[in-house]
Order: C-alpha cells, then structure tokens, then sequence
C-alpha cells in the first residue's frame, strides 16, 4: 500500500484500527484530521491524532522501539527531512516525510503488513 498518499485521517484511522481491533474507528468532517474510537472501554470516545500529536504516537514509538533521526543534509528529493526506521533491521526499512510522528506512523502500518518480515 502507498500510504505517502493517504491523508493524515486515513492514517490515523488504520493506525487506531491496529491498535483497537475491537472497536470501531471513524474519521469525522468536524475534527479532521482526528480519528475516533468508538466503543466501551479503554480509549472509548477519545480523539487520536497519531500523525500530528506526540502524546498520541509516542506509546506506539515507543512501544515499537520506531527510531526517528533528522537528516539536517536532506535534499527536497529525499521525501523528507526526518527518517523512521525500526530499531532492528536498520538497513532494510526507512521512511521519510518532513513530519516525524507521520513518518513513523507509516514505519508502523508497513511494519504490520508484514510482520514475520
């Protein structure tokens, strides 16, 4: 999945999706680009911004033990002046975007995808 494309709600929706998977997860037009956890429970009627709130993305950070590294030498090019990597397997995976918490976000989904990887 190319999720450079995906919107910052898209993100957080599938992020959440992963981390609740027994609750239901929604977008709204009137807090975007917030997901929302519906359901009983832990986090149930919470707001989760995870590209764009550190106290939202860091237990996943680091929970995954995702590094983030500025690259102050990046060109426009490179896709991104911050770096997400996982603490294992540093040559293999590596994503770039100008946000940090988005680029490890995205380090998280693909890392889903694949996990035995």
């Amino acid at each position: 999945m190319n999720y450079s494309e995906m919107s910052d709600v898209e993100i957080n929706i599938s992020v959440a999706q992963l981390i609740f998977p027994n609750k239901k997860v929604i977008g709204s037009a009137s807090r975007p680009p917030k997901a929302h956890i519906v359901g009983d429970g832990l986090r149930a009627g919470s707001w989760v911004d995870y590209c764009n709130s550190w106290s939202d993305a860091g237990p996943v950070i680091e929970k995954h033990m995702i590094c983030l590294a500025a690259d102050v030498f990046a060109e426009p090019q490179d896709g991104g002046k911050w770096v997400a990597r996982p603490a294992y397997g540093w040559d293999k995976e590596a994503v770039r975007n100008d946000n940090p918490l988005r680029a490890a976000m995205i380090l998280f989904l693909q890392s889903r995808e694949n996990p035995n990887e």
